[in-house]
């Protein structure tokens, strides 16, 4: 059954079962104003009972007849009135649900301990028809004040919450004095509970929070999401990062460990599963090692398999769950409402949805738990609370503060139906689709009627300029300058946060001494040593690093350094044979680690390229007469008192003995006009160690400098070509 079959079978029981059995006890229907047929069966056999009450919520029993009969018609013969009247308007469900419970409005009285005075008929002026909005201009003075009644108007929705809570904390100085904040923004109402945390005031949500959205409830989603990616970096760092796991007095130590973790994963996925990580972490690195192979074995499993059973996959999270965090994770009142979720979850006979695809975990988790809220049952301020409009129409308070009183809040913007127009709708007698803005109406119209009452709304939300709601403004045009405004409050909201004026400082003048400058120099620092000496600063005296993103996307640098680390392996260890030069680069980019999307991008410029490279090779090693030196070599000399190093991609000796020093580049070689100006001298450099026996067992004249450039040719068809920045000719 559907929830709304089996809602309609249920009330239907309920209502046959008090009409063939009347209660001998008292059985009050209170604050009900839909007019659901079920819900009105109900009603009726209740008012109908010997001891039975219906209590409704601001039924207006002083209204004029004239202005009752223009909300809309009543044909006895049937529901005329759901086509012809006017939804819209506070009373017209009010008028349907006597109408189907064949009551008259004579018949109701008002409550013991209410009267109707000149406030209630403000009210219910505020909120007439229509054509009944003329007859405001000869309203008698007294009908156009509302006193305890005002409003306030705030530049953002961050400004009204903290403008509410200034009024919160104001009131609770009021011994025994109670306050109610009414709103259906769902974000609304947690900004203006964070912002009571200020002062420690814990404010009770009648909504409840997310189970999803609390601490252990987080942790779920994060075990699942690392599940389901096989370990990825993100989801694995945020379980092992996670407040609940290892709380207490080991967690300084862990965090140090996944701090170091975490630097291992700075830049592109390496590799697959708990062993890629291992694989990833340096092989120095034999503590950190350790301490991840105890991580691992407090795992149930390594691996999620491709396709199983939902119930298994529960109990697999709970058990990492569980193992991570010593079992804290299903205390306190969040775990034990996670606990019972999951328990409902394994009783409900889930495998019957089917096997479940891996990659689906998360999704489906949150799927199945993300209607489950949990709801504070101590530790909560007791004068204050948070209610949406269903669940005030039963409370009281000293102050009532309606937030949110925008249009497409309240009331919500009515949706439109993509099956039936507005007008089959009405010929089928089903509800229009306003029906929302008069049941936010009511509850409007109802709220007014509290001793002290604040209106408030933004001029702005997180999505843009907003527009006041069509019954603050009726309001507004009502009372005209009689509406009380508050400003205090909104004075003090803007006052709060401001702080106090600082003068900036002046930036840092950095002036290392002459011991700190001597670090070593790399030639391919230099460039930034002559245009940013302060970055230089910052790298190799102060030591400081740019960190990559965590599992970051492949880039131009992880393919430079990739693909150096394929020829320098194709270079040293296969003898230069070309095939193994394609087979090391298919290895690098079919790792699963690697996206397809990288894969199907750079594999067939990578192939070609180096398909390119290794012809070349072999071509200068034999036709070309040259000989190979050295390939991905570090060397060093002394220079102006610090040592300038350099390694070399490779180095050759020509046909005529001298020294021809090379630099793959996956990218463009640096343009001659930039060499001429001082920049871009790694080759150079190199050279200059060269000839003065920086690197080990090569000596001689450096003669050549060649870039091998891998991308597409500057000239013609292919990928691959030489470029010589230096000719040694005529001026050069």
């Amino acid at each position: 059954l559907s929830p709304a079959v089996r809602r309609k079978l249920l009330l239907n029981r309920l209502a046959k079962r008090l009409e063939e059995h009347p209660l001998a006890t008292p059985v009050w229907a209170v604050g009900i104003s839909t007019a659901a047929p079920a819900v009105v069966r109900v009603l009726k056999a209740i008012a109908q009972s010997p001891c039975g009450a219906v209590i409704l919520p601001n039924l207006d029993i002083g209204m004029p007849d004239f202005e009752w009969d223009a909300i809309g018609s009543v044909d006895p013969s049937g529901d005329e009135m759901r086509r012809t009247g006017d939804e819209t308007h506070p009373q017209f469900h009010q008028k349907l649900l006597l109408h189907r419970m064949a009551i008259m409005r004579s018949e109701f009285a008002l409550f013991p301990g209410c009267k109707d005075n000149a406030r209630a008929k403000t009210i219910s002026q505020a909120f007439c028809t229509a054509p009944a909005t003329a007859d405001w201009r000869e309203l008698p003075a007294a009908l156009k004040k509302l006193g305890g009644c005002r409003t306030m108007l705030c530049a953002d929705s961050a400004e009204e919450a903290r403008a509410i809570a200034l009024l919160v904390r104001q009131a609770l100085e009021t011994s025994e004095r109670t306050v109610a904040i009414i709103t259906p923004d769902r974000e609304l109402a947690k900004r203006v509970a964070a912002q009571l945390l200020r002062w420690g005031v814990a404010v009770d949500d009648s909504a409840g929070n997310p189970l999803l959205k609390t601490v252990p409830g987080s942790l779920l989603v994060s075990v699942a999401t690392m599940l389901e990616t096989h370990f990825g970096p993100v989801p694995l760092l945020s379980v092992l990062k996670h407040p609940l796991v290892k709380a207490g007095e080991p967690r300084a130590e862990w965090l140090r460990y996944v701090r170091q973790l975490d630097l291992v994963f700075r830049g592109p996925r390496l590799g697959i599963g708990c062993d890629g990580i291992t694989q990833a972490i340096d092989s120095e690195q034999k503590v950190l090692i350790e301490w991840w192979q105890a991580v691992v074995d407090q795992m149930p499993t390594k691996h999620l398999p491709d396709s199983f059973a939902i119930s298994h996959a529960l109990a697999l999270i709970s058990d990492t769950m569980t193992a991570l965090t010593d079992g804290e994770v299903w205390k306190g009142v969040e775990g034990r409402a996670l606990a019972s979720a999951l328990e409902a979850l394994q009783r409900s006979e889930i495998d019957t949805i089917g096997p479940v695809q891996g990659n689906n975990l998360s999704a489906l988790i949150t799927q199945l738990l993300n209607r489950e809220v949990v709801r504070s049952v101590y530790g909560t301020h007791p004068r204050v609370a948070i209610y949406g409009l269903l669940e005030a129409r039963l409370q009281q308070a000293d102050l009532v503060i309606c937030g949110g009183l925008n249009e497409g809040t309240w009331p919500q913007i009515a949706q439109p139906d993509p099956w039936l127009a507005p007008r089959v709708r009405r010929e089928l007698g089903l509800p229009g689709l306003e029906r929302s803005i008069g049941l936010s109406a009511h509850d409007l119209q109802t709220l007014l009627g509290g001793t002290e009452v604040v209106l408030s709304r933004s001029e702005r939300d997180r999505t843009g300029p907003t527009i006041a709601s069509r019954f603050l403004l009726r309001l507004q045009a009502l009372l005209g300058s009689n509406l009380q405004i508050e400003s205090e409050a909104l004075r003090l909201a803007r006052a709060l946060d401001s702080g106090l004026r600082l003068d900036p400082i002046e930036p840092p003048s950095v002036s290392p001494d002459a011991q700190q400058r001597l670090v070593p120099v790399s030639v391919t620092q230099i460039d930034t040593l002559r245009a940013d000496p302060f970055a230089f600063y910052a790298s190799k005296i102060l030591n400081l690093r740019v960190l990559r993103d965590v599992d970051s996307e492949p880039d131009a640098a992880w393919r430079g350094t990739a693909i150096h680390a394929v020829i320098e392996e194709w270079t040293l260890s296969d003898k230069l044979e070309p095939t193994k030069l394609i087979e090391r680069a298919d290895a690098l980019l079919t790792s699963p680690a690697v996206s397809p999307v990288v894969r199907a991008l750079w594999q067939p410029r990578i192939t070609a390229a180096l398909k390119w490279l290794a012809e070349e090779t072999l071509y200068q090693f034999g036709e070309g007469g040259r000989t190979l030196l050295s390939a991905e070599s570090f060397g060093s000399i002394p220079l102006a008192g610090v040592r300038l190093s350099a390694k070399a991609d490779r180095i050759d000796r020509d046909a005529d003995g001298g020294l021809v020093v090379i630099d793959y580049k996956t990218g463009s070689a640096p343009p001659t006009k930039k060499i001429a100006a001082g920049y871009a001298l790694q080759l150079g450099l190199a050279g200059a160690i060269a000839e003065q026996g920086g690197f080990a067992g090569i000596s001689g004249k450096a003669s050549g400098f060649e870039y091998w450039t891998l991308n597409k040719r500057s000239k013609g068809d292919g990928f691959g070509e030489i470029k010589r920045p230096l000719t040694l000719r005529g001026k050069d």
